[in-house]
């Protein structure tokens, strides 16, 4: 995330999420309506996992969560895309450890958990004026 926050405002804006695609780049955090120190990309382990079209109660239409990817720095993907294949697997064998500390079957809760949507959020603190 380090190499990515020292890009140049406008590099890191291509990666920028929006409103069709809530996946990517921003810097818009607020606290008590207070603008954050932060920066912040979010991306989704696993793609093509379905959400509402929009946020109205009765949407019916659906579409594909997707990362939003930026092109610099080259590594940035794929060490983004191993961490969270790893952080996945360590959720998954906490659960099974949670399920034995129950005194349950280590693969009680496999079944609540068949598809998953696994979003890691990336944060980088800015020194604050």
């Amino acid at each position: 995330m380090t190499k990515f926050s020292a890009l140049p405002y406008e590099e890191k804006k291509k990666a920028a999420r929006d409103v069709k695609n809530p996946m990517g780049y921003h810097d818009k955090d607020h606290t008590k309506k207070t603008r954050d120190c932060v920066e912040v990309f979010e991306y989704v382990v696993k793609e093509g996992n379905q959400i509402p079209a929009n946020l109205e109660r009765d949407c019916k239409e659906t579409v594909a969560l997707k990362s939003l990817w930026p092109q610099n720095p080259e590594e940035f993907q794929k060490a983004c895309e191993a961490y969270g294949r790893e952080t996945t697997k360590l959720a998954f064998k906490v659960k099974e450890i949670n399920a034995l500390a129950l005194g349950l079957p280590a693969d009680r809760f496999n079944l609540y958990f068949e598809e998953t949507m696994t979003i890691v959020c990336l944060n980088h603190y800015l020194p604050c004026p």
